[in-house]
């Protein structure tokens, strides 16, 4: 469980548990509106996640969330509906963002309706989809009875191979549909494919304005070597390779970052499936907020995203040059920021102006420290002697008349980290013992700039590796 601090609710979550720190390829439902792409979603997640409603145009936004079959991992992206050529500005963005999601995508999944006749608008999203090149696998949503299921051969017209007849509502045909998915997935993720390892591989995200392309061009300025420009993931992008101070580090996605989103009518939109694509391919995370214009929502929303993934994060405070220089101005900006984003408590702050260049290069420092706390491994007998000692001096509350012990605790995963507790009982502790166990293991292990994820699990009242009976913890 990841650390105990309220965040804002944003788009989707991005749930990395179990992620190791490489590119998970994307899939992407597309389809017009109302044709069962959030009921589809949900399914496949087997949780009901998106916005489901009869009335068209409900998902306006992206959804996504990390997927798993069969044992191959991807992230599941949700669409708005599109509407081909539409004069609408609503339309309009949401296709921008579809356009958005489909660049981005390795397999994409048109959803069509089985119960209705292809249509103008279907041909043209077929046409629009063959255009990219990507697999495509067709499916005929709503083919809730055999009669539909034959139905669906109508849609061998839009020339994108066998309709899969399913019923996202009643889950018929999805494990067929999933195991087409899985086979057309990229077997080889492209991103460190080239690069040497041990390399961090850093993401840097923000707002826009708030100075990305500029620190981007400042670390690949004259005070840095540019080894190589690599391929990425998403069409178009570019992973830079850089030399700060004789070590080299990758940023991701360079290109996105340099490049201004075109967007109709000059709305600002900030293309968060690309900074999710970023970050899930990051070990490091740069979360950048403007000096000058403070804290905002969107930072907040953003910020979130870096938090929710597990990769370790670096708070930058850009723009730097430009604030306040009256003394006492540095302690309120900070203590504002850690009141705003208090669920990146463990993140250090770097204050930086990317256009001058002012502590740039110093950013490799922290960027080394959180790289090498999110691959740390805790030797399971030191863990236990830590836990052992806190839980002895601070027992667990007893919860419904029992006295919950734990019996021994184990490193589980790094990158990101991952600690279980086993417990003698399935009875869930208190939030705030919770808490308090995740900050006595940040105190006695630091962890700096990465989140902990702990879980409790039952298990028989036995000794545990470095463990002597009678301590106590639970679900975090």
């Amino acid at each position: 469980m990841s650390d105990d601090q309220p965040r804002p609710e944003i788009e989707a979550d991005a749930p990395l548990d179990n992620a190791e720190p490489s590119s998970s390829p994307i899939v992407a439902v597309v389809g017009r509106p109302n044709v069962g792409k959030s009921t589809l979603f949900n399914r496949i997640l087997g949780r009901r996640h998106a916005i489901v409603d009869d009335q068209p145009g409900i998902t306006r936004d992206r959804l996504f969330s990390d997927a798993d079959w069969a044992g191959h991992r991807f992230t599941l992206v949700d669409t708005g509906g599109i509407v081909p050529d539409s004069p609408l500005p609503m339309e309009r963005l949401i296709n921008y963002q579809v356009e958005q999601a489909i660049d981005a995508a390795d397999v994409l999944v048109f959803l069509i309706d089985a119960q209705v006749s292809p249509g103008v608008d279907d041909e043209r999203v077929a046409h629009m989809l063959r255009d990219t090149g990507r697999p495509v696998v067709l499916a005929a949503n709503k083919a809730d009875n055999d009669a539909l299921v034959l139905e669906s051969n109508r849609y061998w017209s839009l020339g994108l191979g066998e309709p899969h007849a399913i019923s996202a509502t009643h889950g018929r045909g999805i494990g067929d549909l999933l195991d087409r998915v899985t086979e057309l997935l990229p077997a080889d993720p492209r991103v460190g494919r080239d690069v040497p390892t041990g390399v961090p591989r850093v993401a840097i995200i923000g707002r826009p304005n708030v100075g990305k392309s500029s620190l981007v061009n400042a670390l690949t300025g004259e005070e840095t070597a540019i080894v190589s420009e690599l391929p990425g993931t998403t069409r178009d992008a570019v992973d830079t390779l850089v030399e700060i101070d004789g070590r080299p580090y990758l940023f991701i996605d360079t290109a996105g970052l340099r490049r201004r989103s075109k967007v109709a009518r000059g709305v600002e939109h900030f293309s968060t499936l690309r900074t999710i694509a970023a970050i899930q391919r990051a070990e490091v995370v740069l979360a950048l907020v403007d000096s000058e214009a403070g804290v905002t929502a969107q930072d907040v929303r953003v910020a979130a995203m870096a938090a929710d993934s597990g990769r370790g994060v670096v708070l930058v405070a850009n723009k730097w040059d430009l604030v306040s220089t009256e003394p006492g101005f540095s302690k309120l900006f900070e203590e504002e920021l850690r009141r705003k984003l208090r669920f990146l408590g463990y993140a250090a702050l770097e204050r930086i102006s990317a256009l001058t260049g002012r502590r740039v290069t110093k950013l490799n420092h922290a960027i080394d420290r959180v790289h090498a706390q999110f691959h740390r491994r805790i030797p399971t007998a030191e863990l236990n002697r830590a836990v052992e000692v806190t839980t002895r001096r601070n027992p667990p509350p007893a919860v419904k008349g029992k006295q919950i012990r734990v019996l021994y605790a184990a490193q589980v995963g790094v990158a990101p980290q991952r600690f279980v507790y086993f417990v003698n009982s399935r009875i869930p502790l208190p939030e705030s013992y919770h808490r308090f166990l995740n900050n006595r293991l940040r105190a006695e292990f630091g962890f700096e700039g990465v989140p902990l994820r702990l879980e409790l699990r039952h298990r028989s009242n036995k000794k545990g590796p470095g463990m002597e009976e009678g301590t106590g913890a639970r679900r975090k």
